[in-house]
């Protein structure tokens, strides 16, 4: 597997077609993995982009804005499009869950899931650019999560 980590794509940033927020780039192999058979004849070539914002149904969208894909168009949930629909995955190779990093902190007081994830990396065993919808590294978001679940220390 490659680095999970890069993404190789154009730096042009656009905005949503729909919420107006300026997106980050993702590559055509991420969409080509994610969206849903039937919608995948709609891609096509060009540079693509990654809607992060939480409300707005539009996960992909082109530079031009004429070619979308919604949440669902796609084989997985976008965990930061699902507040409301739990589990939320935070770490799409290896299916760690917001849940499940606070099952573990509620039980040994600490979470391991980014320790394990850069193990992982370092092994070469995940593919964030083609499970991930966002086409980056994982490690960020668990990381953010963890310390967002962590008990206060004094």
């Amino acid at each position: 597997m490659g680095s999970c980590c890069s993404v190789t794509t154009c730096s042009k940033a656009t905005v949503c077609p729909e919420c107006r927020a300026e997106g980050k780039p993702v590559g055509l192999k991420t969409l080509q993995h994610l969206v849903i058979e039937e919608k995948r004849g709609a891609i096509g070539d060009g540079n693509y982009y990654f809607c992060a914002t939480p409300d707005c149904p539009v996960v992909y969208y082109n530079a031009e804005g004429s070619v979308t894909f919604h949440k669902e168009d796609l084989i997985v949930k976008v965990g930061l499009k699902e507040s409301n629909n739990p589990p939320i995955l935070v770490c799409y190779c290896f299916n760690i869950t917001e849940g499940d990093i606070r099952e573990e902190i509620r039980k040994t007081g600490r979470s391991t899931a980014s320790q394990r994830i850069r193990s992982e990396i370092k092994a070469r065993s995940c593919a964030c650019e083609i499970n991930n919808p966002s086409g980056r590294c994982c490690l960020g978001d668990v990381e953010k999560v963890e310390k967002q679940l962590m008990p206060f220390k004094i």
